[in-house]
Parts: C-alpha cells; sequence; structure tokens
C-alpha cells in the first residue's frame, strides 16, 4: 500500500499491532502513533518525508501514549526526523530499529524539542540493531535498566527465518484467485453454533486435500477434535469459528486438541486463513491447536488464524 503528499500518511493506535509492505512519498508525517502496548513496522518505506514516525502524542484515559515501536526490514530516505518522541521520562517508548537503512537524514531518533538520540547522516546508514528502553537481564535485580545504543552482539536470526536478502522471511497471503471452492455448509457441515460438526468437517478435509474449502462466516460447534490432513487449503469469511464444546474439554489432566494439523513427523503445506479457534464453556482441558507439520520448504507449512482464549457461556 502507498500513500503520497499527505498531512499524516497513517494515523496508528492499538493494542498489539504489526503493519507490513507501506510506503509513504512526500507526507510530512508518515506515521503518527496516537497510543499502543507494543507496535511492529516491517517492509516500511518513507522517502521525502518530514518525519517518518511521530510517537509524542499521549491520549485517551489515562494520558497513554506509545509504549513500544520496532522498525523491522525497512527504509527511510531523505527523512530529516525518523522518529520522533516525547520528552516524559520513564513514559518514552522503547524503541527497537532491526535491519534499517536510512539515507540523508538529520536525526534517526530524537526526543521532541530536545536532544537527538540517535544521529543521522548525509549518506547511507545501515543500522543491524539498535534499541533504547528498559531491559531486563536475568544477571540483575533491577528490571528497569534503561539503556540506549546499538546492541552487541545483535540479536542471532536463524538461516531458516530470512530470505536472500537477509530480511525476515514473509508470504503473502493466498487468494485463490481463479479457484472454486468447496463449500463447507453445502456439504453436510452446519455453521449455526449447534450440534457436534467433528465428523462432519473430519470427512469433508479428508475427502478434499488440495481443494480449497471454504467455511462461511459462523461457528462450527465441535465436541472432539478437528483433524487437518497436510495439503489442506482452508479459508473462512469473517474469523469463521471452530468452538471447541463439552466434556471432552473439561479435564486439564487429561487435555484434548480442538485443532490438529498433521500427525507426528508429517511434512508439507498446509494453508489456513481467517479461522479463529475457540471454546464454549468451561475448557480447562482444551489445547486450541496442536501443529505437528514440518514445511517441505520456506514458507510452506503456513498459517494465518487467531485464537480466541475467553469462555464464552
Amino acid at each position: 500500500m502507498a500513500n503520497e503528499n499527505s498531512n499524516i500518511g497513517f494515523l496508528a493506535g492499538g493494542q498489539q499491532f504489526t503493519a507490513s509492505n507501506l510506503k509513504f512519498t512526500s507526507c510530512l508525517t508518515a506515521i503518527k502513533s496516537l497510543w499502543n502496548w507494543g507496535f511492529n513496522w516491517k517492509n516500511i518505506h518513507v522517502l521525502s518525508c518530514y518525519v517518518a514516525i511521530d510517537a509524542t502524542e499521549f491520549s485517551g484515559e489515562g494520558n497513554q501514549g506509545t509504549g513500544s515501536i520496532s522498525v523491522v526490514d525497512s527504509h527511510f530516505n531523505g527523512v530529516p526526523y525518523g522518529i520522533t518522541i516525547a520528552h516524559s521520562g520513564n513514559q518514552q517508548p522503547n524503541v527497537i530499529l532491526d535491519n534499517l537503512l536510512v539515507e540523508d537524514s538529520t536525526s534517526v531518533v530524537l526526543i521532541s524539542g530536545g536532544d537527538t538520540v540517535l544521529a543521522g547522516s548525509a549518506g547511507a546508514q545501515y543500522i543491524d540493531s539498535w534499541g533504547s528502553g528498559l531491559q531486563h537481564l536475568p544477571t540483575e535485580s533491577d528490571d528497569n535498566v534503561k539503556r540506549t545504543g546499538y546492541i552487541n552482539p545483535a540479536p542471532s536470526k536463524p538461516a531458516n527465518l530470512l530470505d536472500s536478502s537477509g530480511a525476515y522471511f514473509r508470504q503473502a497471503k493466498p487468494q485463490y484467485e481463479g479457484t472454486v471452492p468447496i463449500i463447507a455448509t453445502a456439504h453436510g457441515v452446519s455453521n449455526d453454533g449447534t450440534g457436534d460438526q467433528t465428523k462432519a468437517i473430519n470427512a469433508l478435509l479428508a475427502a478434499n486435500i488440495g481443494s480449497v474449502v471454504f467455511f462461511p462466516a459462523g461457528i462450527y460447534l465441535v465436541r472432539g477434535t478437528v483433524k487437518v490432513p497436510v495439503g489442506t487449503r482452508t479459508v473462512g469469511s469473517g474469523w469463521s469459528q471452530i468452538m471447541g464444546n463439552g466434556p471432552s474439554f473439561q479435564d486439564e489432566q487429561n487435555p484434548t486438541v480442538i485443532v490438529q494439523v498433521g500427525e507426528e513427523g508429517d511434512r508439507g503445506t498446509i494453508e489456513l486463513s481467517d479461522m479463529l479457534f475457540t471454546v464454549k464453556g468451561a475448557a480447562a482441558g482444551a489445547v486450541l491447536m496442536q501443529w505437528n507439520v514440518h514445511e517441505d520448504a520456506q514458507g510452506s507449512g503456513m498459517f494465518i488464524l487467531a485464537f480466541q482464549t475467553f469462555i464464552l457461556f
């Protein structure tokens, strides 16, 4: 997504979010952070903007500001003031910069109306791993030690998590263009939140490995374990819910899995998109998901899901 010639390109606020693949060109402020607990910005390109991320705002109940921001695998070019933070003592956000390229910048991180925390450069400046904030180390009794500077040694990144450029590997969510899906509710599966859909879902998935199975919006109540075989491709709508309920999920000493992906030792591809796994009623013995499948290529063991642990009565 690109945003050009705006006063503010992205007005961001919330609890914990990740945003990626954004490009801002010729904005006064590319991103203005109203408040958050933690916001990760990945693959962000900010070109010819006055400020990349403004984290000086305090708002809402309790006058909360930005808790923490991480800028990963990103590029600021022609941005005089990269990240601006408020001058408010311990309420300053924690900032992590990882694999960030900055070009033609006066300050990469600075206190608004105050000191520069991380100076910029007229040329290219590569920031491998830099942080500012409160840090806790196992060898220290004080868990509120404020540190600022390059992290040395930088965190080790396993090669299988990186792409060919050294950035964290990412894969676009599948869209299945031109594919005619198999609709679960047209094949004996109910989404009205009643009954037990375990057998019907298992039979549907087992009979359609490799096809796209679509679960329309609704609640699919299950009283046993849903088995997801290797090769499964499913997609929901509006977070279609597979909801565990009943005695099988009540014994914490003998937990039962709601959704079991593959069998032990399996390798291959699984794609589960826009699905919500949750419970209803007492569920001390519920395991929302058990994942058994090892990828056979980078990104092949991929899923986009949400997990809801509230107990619904």
